[in-house]
């Protein structure tokens, strides 16, 4: 806009330009006379000027010493000592009571400045409008600064590739008068290592009585690089740990008080067919390692306070689902339960543990009020206790030699004890029950469980049969139904 109307203007200038020459030249011979009369009027001016002062200043000096001169003078000259003692014994206590300061403000300026210099630590103080108000000399040491004025951070850090996003947020969290901070690492150069800061910023909350008219931020720099040099190093004492932990003989695993897995070693995870550390994350709680009753028995032993290890003999599961035989030591009592895990072997080394273990197993065996009974992969019966036997149809004077003939009346429940000898015999934990039923009316039940057998003296026995009497269950519930 402002160029076009320059353009329109300009052709009509330079056309009146040689008419008006002849007038500009009578004028500039009266603009000349002009000009000289206005300079000697000035120069009149400023000699009365100084010609008033000096007569009014003449004047009052002669009134003052006629004034002093006559008697008239004396009660002025008393008001004026009297009103002078007023103003002196105000200044007196005014110095005494701490209302009146001379010199104790700059001593307490130079003792901040000291105070400042002195803790190790670089500070600054910004003003709203990015000026610097003050710099200590922890600052210029911190950052290898030579002598003259220290600018802001922004400008002296402008060199460091990772200082412009970190002073970004510092600044932002200033603008809205927040406390943060964050660390910066400063490159090394020939002969210097990196350096780690740790810059801070806050507002600056000064007394009513100073007078600042600005808000005001503290920028405070300390150098961590000690401190990052222990991180490092413990993190380095860590890791070893770690790793000698992840190479130990025996396995190892920690779970929490809700059965999530907190670690597993390297160890335990290729026994188990994880790999190491458990295929990161595969492994998640006590169901992924123990079937559903061995996770709640391992659960709630470890809920359990015990100076001493507790010792459980149970068969954990592969990635396969196959049983591992392991024996656990496990010490509870807090929040994370730690279990130390070993492979458990079907040989006893000393003849009278042995010998004191076969003694127990048999008073167990057969005393107990269920049927049991240990069986091959094919089924065929190795040694069963006497309540075994009458759990099932009476066959006569000779015991069977298997379990099937013992299922004859019913082809479902003999089909589905064979499928789970099938899966114990091959590592496979333990089925759903099966329930058998016979009788001349069908009123007699009986509750079968098949287990893997994972260690035993024959090497024959696959799987153990567990069988229960459902009868009077199996009533209730017929009844409650009806």
């Amino acid at each position: 806009m402002v160029s076009r109307i320059a353009d329109r203007l300009l052709p009509s200038l330079f056309a009146t330009a040689a008419q008006n020459q002849t007038i500009v030249r009578v004028m500039d011979g009266l603009e000349g006379r002009r000009g000289a009369m206005r300079a000697g009027g000035a120069a009149l001016r400023g000699a009365a000027a100084v010609l008033f002062w000096l007569g009014a200043f003449a004047a009052a000096g002669l009134g003052s010493l006629a004034l002093l001169s006559s008697g008239a003078a004396e009660p002025l000259v008393l008001a004026l000592l009297v009103l002078l003692a007023i103003v002196g014994v105000f200044f007196v206590f005014g110095v005494m009571s701490g209302f009146i300061r001379l010199a104790e403000t700059a001593i307490e300026s130079d003792l901040a400045r000291a105070v400042a210099d002195d803790t190790g630590r670089g500070a600054q103080i910004i003003a709203a409008d990015g000026s610097v108000a003050f710099s200590s000399e922890g600052l210029r040491q911190l950052l290898n600064l030579g002598p003259g004025r220290v600018g802001p951070l922004e400008a002296v850090l402008a060199s460091e590739p990772h200082a412009a996003e970190v002073l970004f947020r510092l600044s932002r969290a200033a603008e809205r008068r927040e406390a943060r901070s964050e660390d910066l690492m400063l490159q090394g150069s020939p002969g210097r290592r990196a350096r780690w800061l740790r810059i801070s910023v806050k507002p600056l909350r000064v007394a009513a009585t100073v007078p600042v008219s600005r808000p005001l931020t503290l920028w405070q720099i300390d150098d961590i690089t000690a401190d990052r040099d222990r991180e490092t190093e413990a993190a380095g004492k860590l890791q070893a740990a770690l790793g000698q932990y992840d190479t130990m003989p025996v396995g190892m695993f920690a779970h929490g008080a809700d059965g999530r897995i907190v670690q597993i070693n390297a160890t335990l995870a290729g026994w188990l067919g994880h790999g190491a550390h458990g295929q990161a994350g595969v492994v998640r709680s006590l169901s992924d390692l123990f079937a559903p009753d061995d996770a709640a028995l391992v659960q709630s032993k470890g809920r359990a306070p015990a100076t001493e290890p507790l010792r459980l003999d149970v068969d954990m599961l592969t990635a396969e689902g196959r049983a591992f035989p392991a024996r656990l030591s496990i010490r509870g009592g807090g929040k994370q339960v730690a279990v130390v895990v070993q492979p458990r072997g079907a040989e006893i080394s000393d003849p009278a543990d042995r010998r004191a273990a076969e003694a127990r197993f048999s008073r167990l065996f057969n005393s107990a009020p269920l049927g049991i009974a240990t069986v091959d992969a094919e089924g065929g019966i190795i040694a069963a206790n006497a309540a075994f036997a009458r759990m099932f149809p009476s066959q006569g004077r000779r015991s069977p030699r298997t379990v099937q003939p013992l299922l004859a009346s019913d082809a479902d429940a003999r089909r589905a004890v064979e499928i789970a000898i099938e899966r114990a015999a091959a590592g496979h934990p333990a089925s759903a029950p099966i329930e058998f039923t016979f009788g001349a009316n069908a009123d007699t039940t009986r509750r079968i469980y098949v287990n893997h057998l994972s260690a035993s003296a024959d090497g024959r026995e696959a799987a153990i049969l567990y069988v229960l009497d459902a009868t009077e269950q199996k009533a209730l519930e017929m009844k409650f139904a009806q």
